[in-house]
């Protein structure tokens, strides 16, 4: 270079003009972003294109800005060795590099956002660099140079930012949009943006949608959701129950921690204690305060009841900060596939959750079902099995669940006389949720019906050093991965949980209420409706509610019984016998059964039933008693007798008969099913496979 220091300055000038050059280019990420994620397939070679493209958009915005940059310490320290200052000189512009990048970090993070903003602070930084830039022009001015050409230099230098910042901005609602995710843009028809800030952490923005549905999104992942009125969003049953359940399996805790503030929800639940002294909500980023007050229902107790104090601060720094114990630690941040999020749910973050609980102290981690796979949350239940002796799983609703784990004695059932506290039933209220009933049937798992799954599976946990989730779950994300039958098997047209955890309800009388964010709790409704229908020989109101293919089905059970009427065919009255007997096997009690088969096998066709319909009657019945030896043995008799007759009745036996050798102990009928058990063929259902695999083979 004939002269590296004025070429230098250009260096500076160019970083400050490709800086601002990014603000129209951030802007058109977003829709080549959209672009490509509707083009691009959902599968594994989908998502190598989709790393490609979307690095390619994250140099396109910031490779030629650091490009300038990393020119700059070259030329400098090349000019201080040329002008005779030793080798000394690399090591003091180094220091004083290193000291420039961490007063920038500081400065921009607790300065600059939140004073500038995103746009602000780019277009600072983009004028110091011009300005540095043309100090240099001008200090090391040539003699022979024209007299015009650094003063027009410099007038375009500064013009430029000054009409780049006026004509270019940040748009709100694309800072707003998760496109990375959908492959959408949000729109103007699509609501309003209540709230936008850019935080220390990152972009926080409120928008409500036309059905009234207000949301808080961070860098536009939606994190809490709720809705105007009397109806409620999938997220507050997720909230809600976070923050009641741990105070229902501990009703005596005196001390709470929350990770993640969200809409303030959770934490509200937890004050709904009146046993609670004092409750440390931590939140990593400060405008989320500011937004969750949009968020807020009525009386909520998070920003004004006294017990309550938020902390500004990481969850792992907090707990190593201070050596407190709680009584309930909840943890509930974003999905692990955000950035940074996926070592709250690592081996060594449990252990350190586990230090900072009391002897009887309650962990309960929130944990979604969508964009992720079964092995995924094995990595994650393993390095909750490793650090408590005993967990439980909920469904909050067929998207979420929330595993409650302790040391020392079991997790015990939610105390039915904290449920009846009048401000915590008014809050589960809110969320269909009435009685003990309605948690009862939200419990789907726990560690011994989980064992085996997590035993037989060569998932590793997912530690600090082995960080699997975090990619993995990025990956799922993109293929939507969605692993509903986690939770499906629960309500399958088994009792599986209850055979597997030998936890056999006994209700007296199942009363569920419906709720339309967990279809368990619809089908035990329904179970309801046709008991009452059967025992009392006529429907009631309720019975117009059920699906049409369920109503003829119930009608057709009738007339086998009872008629008047035709009940169809041979074929027609099979189905009408499988689905309405494996509905009501599911979810009533067994004495609800015994009397709901009892009034049907009264009436006058009872003795015209064919041999098939009674053996498979019998096995319903012998499921219903929960008896597994009995039903294990009727089972494989069916199976000797009807076997291919009908996909579905296979399936259902193999099952059946496999669920109840295990149950019992029969080690001799299960490996006799084992072959049938692990035939792709027969057992096909996803929540069959996923049911399958915690029989084991």
């Amino acid at each position: 270079l004939p002269s590296p220091d004025r070429f230098l300055g250009y260096v500076q000038i160019g970083m400050g003009l490709f800086a601002l050059a990014t603000l129209p280019v951030y802007g058109l990420t977003f829709n080549l972003m959209k672009a490509g994620i509707r083009k691009l397939p959902a599968t594994v070679p989908g998502y190598f294109l989709f790393n490609l493209m979307s690095h390619a958009l994250a140099l396109l915005v910031m490779l030629p800005a650091t490009f300038c940059a990393g020119m700059v310490l070259p030329l400098v320290t090349g000019s201080l060795l040329r002008t005779g200052y030793g080798e000394r000189s690399i090591g003091q512009v180094y220091t004083w590099n290193t000291i420039g990048a961490v007063a920038g970090v500081f400065l921009g993070v607790h300065v600059g956002f939140p004073y500038l903003g995103l746009k602000g602070i780019i277009g600072g930084g983009a004028i110091l660099d011009i300005s540095v830039g043309l100090g240099l022009l001008w200090a090391l001015r040539p003699a022979g140079e024209p007299r015009w050409k650094l003063p027009a230099l410099t007038a375009a230098a500064l013009l430029l930012p000054a009409a780049a910042l006026l004509l270019f901005g940040i748009d709100a609602r694309k800072m707003a949009s998760a496109v990375y995710r959908t492959g959408e843009l949000i729109s103007a028809a699509d609501g309003k943006i209540l709230f936008q800030a850019d935080g220390k952490t990152a972009t926080v923005t409120v928008t409500e949608d036309n059905t009234g549905t207000i949301t808080l999104r961070t860098n536009g992942k939606p994190d809490a959701a709720v809705m105007r009125g009397q109806a409620h969003s999938l997220d507050e049953s997720t909230m809600t129950l976070l923050g009641i359940l741990p105070t229902a399996l501990n009703p005596g805790a005196r001390s709470a921690a929350n990770i993640g503030l969200g809409a303030g929800t959770t934490t509200h639940g937890l004050l709904l204690s009146p046993y609670l002294r004092e409750v440390d909500t931590i939140e990593i980023e400060p405008e989320v305060l500011r937004a969750a007050r949009l968020l807020e229902r009525p009386a909520c107790k998070t920003f004004t009841d006294p017990r309550s104090h938020i902390h500004i601060d990481d969850a792992r720094n907090f707990f190593s900060s201070g050596n407190r114990r709680y009584d309930l630690i909840v943890s509930e941040p974003s999905n692990p596939w955000v950035s940074g999020v996926s070592d709250l749910f690592t081996v060594e973050f449990y252990r350190q959750v586990r230090h900072h609980l009391t002897p009887d102290g309650i962990f309960t981690q929130w944990l979604h079902l969508y964009e992720l796979d079964v092995d995924l949350i094995v990595s994650v239940l393993k390095p909750i099995e490793m650090n408590f002796d005993d967990y439980v799983v909920y469904a909050t609703n067929d998207f979420d669940i929330l595993i409650a784990a302790r040391n020392g004695t079991p997790v015990p059932a939610p105390d039915p006389g904290y449920l009846r506290i009048p401000e915590v039933a008014e809050a589960l209220k809110g969320v269909s949720i009435r009685s003990p009933q309605d948690l009862a049937i939200r419990k789907i798992g726990n560690r011994k019906t989980l064992a085996g799954l997590l035993h037989r599976s060569g998932v590793i946990p997912n530690s600090d050093y082995r960080p699997i989730l975090d990619e993995g779950s990025a990956r799922a994300r993109f293929l939507r991965t969605r692993i509903w039958e986690f939770g499906g098997y629960s309500y399958a047209p088994l009792p599986a949980y209850q055979f597997l955890s030998g936890e056999f309800r006994n209700f007296g009388r199942t009363d569920i209420t419906p709720a339309y964010e967990f279809q368990g709790s619809l089908y035990a409704s329904r179970a309801g409706i046709l008991r009452d229908a059967y025992l009392s020989g006529r429907p009631d109101s309720r019975f117009a509610e059920l699906p049409e293919q369920l109503s003829r089905d119930t009608v057709t059970v009738g007339r086998m019984f009872f008629g008047p009427g035709d009940p169809g065919s041979e074929a027609q009255r099979f189905e009408a016998l499988y689905n309405v007997g494996s509905l009501l096997t599911s979810f009533l009690d067994s004495g609800e059964l015994a009397t709901v088969w009892a009034k049907l096998e009264s009436g006058p066709g009872a003795d015209k039933l064919t041999a098939r319909e009674r053996d498979w009657i019998a096995v319903l019945k012998s499921i219903g008693r929960r008896d597994g030896k009995e039903m294990a043995r009727l089972a494989q008799l069916w199976l000797m007798r009807h076997a291919g007759t009908d996909q579905l009745a296979d399936q259902y036996l193999v099952l059946a008969g496999s669920l109840g050798a295990t149950a019992s102990g029969d080690e001799g009928t299960r490996r006799g099913m084992a072959t049938l058990l692990w035939d792709d063929k027969v057992v096909r259902d996803p929540e069959a496979r996923f049911l399958r695999s915690l029989i084991g083979p």
